[in-house]
């Protein structure tokens, strides 16, 4: 099933796959450009029956961002992943595809700064509401002498101690 899965997508999408892989028994590693993202997750929903979104993972690669989309089937994982620059990181929500899926990216949001573009709701879910605007403490670039003094005056004594 993971060949056929990898084979159908490198198929519809073709040159817009940038890496596809069966990294092991059931499970299936996709990257595709950022311009066919969306249309290759609805397919992977629609027509290829992935429609259990596990979760979303942003990843810092320091010049850019990854996200990737872990969608399983009956066991099988698909990671669907794609690349946004670090100048503007920006993808079109896919909350209109599985609703769901709004928590994990208003999640990568507001830990990486990357733009989920037309999602209903991107309020922070994670951090506190007094969370200094433009700090991203998932980016490698970030650290705890960033937040300011009096926001954090108990969250310091833990880091310390």
């Amino acid at each position: 099933m993971e060949e056929e899965v990898k084979s159908k997508l490198q198929e519809i999408f073709r040159s817009n796959i940038v890496e596809a892989s069966v990294t092991r028994g059931r499970r299936i590693f996709v990257r595709i450009s950022p311009g066919s993202f969306k249309e290759a997750f609805k397919y992977s929903v629609a027509t290829l029956g992935f429609d259990h979104l596990c979760t979303i993972s942003g990843v810092d690669l320091k010049n850019e961002f990854e996200v990737v989309y872990h969608l399983s089937k009956n066991g099988v994982l698909l990671s669907l992943a794609v690349k946004v620059s670090r100048e503007k990181p920006e993808i079109e929500t896919v909350t209109n595809i599985i609703p769901g899926a709004i928590l994990y990216e208003r999640e990568v949001s507001e830990m990486f700064g990357i733009s989920i573009t037309n999602i209903p709701d991107s309020r922070p879910v994670v951090l506190p509401e007094n969370w200094p605007k433009g700090q991203y403490p998932l980016r490698k670039d970030w650290n705890r002498d960033m937040l300011p003094d009096v926001m954090t005056q108990g969250l310091r004594r833990k880091w310390t101690e």
